[in-house]
């Protein structure tokens, strides 16, 4: 089974261009050797090829989660307004409880610096893509003060994202768990 907890066979070894915790599952396949996905040149004009699609998509993902970790680290909360939909949901700590209100919540918290991130290290990044819904299993240490109580945590976050034309990957839902 592999770490995302997904029983897929998933090589631990991340593809070009990726980071050593990074990993891309497309169409639920997890590059599984079962399920051999043609050579696609990236500069390819076949737009309807969903291969395609897929990886550039996948490929926008990866590059959406490194944003929000970077504005998540600096506090930037215009970068953070982009990324977060306007229906943003958080469920876990401190309490576990749903959060329906989370990215007017989140924005204040960076704007008011209420919650200051001083580290944010990525350990595991699994990434999934089914068209425009895409979905992120980040594993990593988080350290920081919140309302000035000094914090660090090793957390589990799974995302999900949602492609459109206007914003490109935006952030819906979240959910975090102590790893």
């Amino acid at each position: 089974m592999g770490r995302c907890g997904c029983d897929s066979g998933i090589s631990s070894t991340p593809p070009p261009g990726r980071t050593s915790g990074e990993r891309a599952h497309a169409d639920g396949l997890h590059g599984d050797p079962r399920h051999p996905r043609p050579h696609v040149p990236e500069h390819s004009l076949v737009l309807e090829d969903s291969l395609v699609t897929d990886r550039t998509f996948t490929d926008e993902l990866y590059e959406a989660e490194r944003h929000l970790q970077a504005a998540q680290l600096a506090g930037d909360v215009e970068e953070l307004d982009r990324l977060l939909d306007e229906r943003l949901i958080f469920t876990g700590p401190p309490d576990g409880s749903c959060h329906p209100r989370a990215k007017q919540l989140d924005l204040d918290n960076h704007r008011s610096r209420r919650q200051v991130m001083t580290k944010l290290v990525q350990e595991d990044l699994t990434v999934l893509v089914a068209g425009t819904t895409g979905v992120t299993c980040f594993l990593g240490t988080l350290e920081g003060t919140f309302a000035g109580t000094p914090f660090a945590s090793r957390l589990r976050y799974t995302r999900t994202w949602v492609r459109t034309d206007e914003h490109g990957w935006r952030i819906l839902a979240v959910h975090a768990s102590p790893a």
